[in-house]
């Protein structure tokens, strides 16, 4: 059976190690109102195949399927997004702009009429 689950297309292995912190998802009674993971951190302590158990900070430990689980991004491995003006300066009137337009369709014009008469 695990050889038949592991073939299908939406398996993939988990990312997440022992000692990462970790979101729990919650149980099935929540509300609308609250987000489908508890918001208090858990630190992973064990892994055994897809079985994760990790520890709350008050001690509390919790076995539950990979799936249950969140990684929490740190701040390091958040990406830092460079923003940066672009090479090329943009015009700053529309005259440039169809300048730029009206000889590039006149260029496409003269090489279609080239080709068709050679």
């Amino acid at each position: 059976m695990k050889r038949y689950a592991d073939i299908k297309p939406y398996v993939r292995p988990s990312n997440i190690v022992v000692g990462d912190t970790v979101f729990v998802k919650r149980d099935d009674n929540k509300t609308k109102s609250e987000m489908p993971y508890d918001p208090k951190c858990h630190t992973l302590v064990g892994k055994k195949g897809s079985m994760l158990t990790a520890e709350a900070e008050n001690g509390v430990q919790v076995t539950r399927n990979s799936s249950f689980f969140k990684k929490v991004r740190s701040s390091e491995n958040t990406p830092v997004y460079n923003k940066t003006a672009p090479d090329k300066a943009e015009p700053q009137n529309n005259e440039e702009t169809t300048d730029v337009v009206e000889s590039e369709a006149a260029t496409r014009t003269r090489t279609k009429t080239a080709e068709q008469t050679g």
